[in-house]
């Protein structure tokens, strides 16, 4: 079985942070694979994606994020978690300005909740990768991609399954390659000049609050646009997305699990995975279209929360 094992690298370049948290309640910082010190990152795929296409990678971790004990990197039944992709089918061709995959997956049942926390046998997600870039990742039996900023023609989208802490079952793939032909296509965003340097905030939960089950997190953006259309394509001034990261301990090198990442000013995550009367760091991090971190000071910021 083909899995994709995260790899510490950090260029020019750098793409998706995404280490698990423990879930402890203890201070003590959390193991990171990272060999040059720096946060755990997306890399180049191997041979389950396109050929020749540089693909992020989301990272694994062999941590339980709910319990604090480390596990192997793979979950039991790993090696049945199965995808299909139902539509559209393999040479076919569409017209329309976003493809819709419809998915079918068996051995595992897919859970929004516990995306980015520890592995847990019969859950996880899948990612979406488009000519061998990362797009997202969902965890619906339906992922609409948007075709704006790309030629006419054929297109190659990819379903890998993924454990919760997003270590990928490549083994199990499936990819579909379809020709898209727009009748009306979309305009071609351009790029965006902001005087000052784009900035988030987190404006809720306040400050070392305690939520519960699940909770609100709402975010504040500054010279910068904020496209989900754009997510996986080339970069372009002025526009990306967010992450949103969970971390502990001593964070310092790295930005924490990756539990949720958009364009819109909110999101909601659930607690589930994560130990009851823990701290954990909430991370909100910029990044371009590409998934890699913006390098502004105003681009990250972070508050304590604890589980109740």
């Amino acid at each position: 079985m083909s899995i994709k094992q995260p790899i510490a690298a950090l260029a020019v370049v750098a793409l998706l942070g995404a280490a698990c948290a423990t879930g402890s309640a203890s201070s003590e910082p959390t193991s990171s694979t990272d060999e040059l010190g720096v946060p755990p990152v997306i890399s180049a795929t191997e041979s389950a994606s396109p050929a020749d296409a540089q693909t992020p990678e989301l990272d694994g971790d062999s941590s339980n994020a709910a319990s604090g004990e480390a596990t192997s990197d793979l979950q039991p039944g790993a090696e049945d978690m199965e995808i299909s992709i139902l539509s559209p089918t393999d040479g076919s061709s569409f017209s329309s300005n976003e493809v819709t995959l419809r998915v079918a997956v068996r051995g595992f049942d897919l859970d929004a909740t516990l995306v980015g926390k520890g592995i847990q046998a019969g859950k996880g997600h899948y990612h979406v990768y488009r000519d061998g870039i990362l797009v997202d990742f969902f965890s619906t039996p339906t992922a609409r991609i948007s075709m704006r900023n790309l030629e006419a023609g054929e297109h190659t989208f990819e379903a890998v399954p993924a454990q919760n802490n997003h270590t990928e079952i490549t083994e199990n793939a499936e990819s579909v390659t379809v020709n898209w032909q727009p009748t009306s296509p979309p305009s071609e965003t351009q790029p965006a000049n902001f005087r000052e340097d784009p900035t988030i905030n987190i404006i809720s939960p306040p400050p070392d609050s305690a939520v519960g089950n699940s909770f609100e997190i709402a975010l504040d953006t500054k010279s910068f646009n904020l496209s989900c259309e754009l997510m996986g394509k080339s970069p372009l001034e002025g526009y990306g997305h967010w992450h949103v990261h969970i971390a502990t301990g001593d964070h310092a090198d790295h930005m924490g699990t990756l539990v949720a990442m958009g364009c819109d000013d909110h999101v909601r995550i659930s607690t589930s995975g994560l130990q009851r009367g823990a701290i954990y760091t909430l991370v909100a991090q910029l990044t371009d279209n590409g998934h890699a971190p913006l390098g502004f000071e105003g681009a990250r910021d972070e508050l304590e929360f604890r589980v109740r």
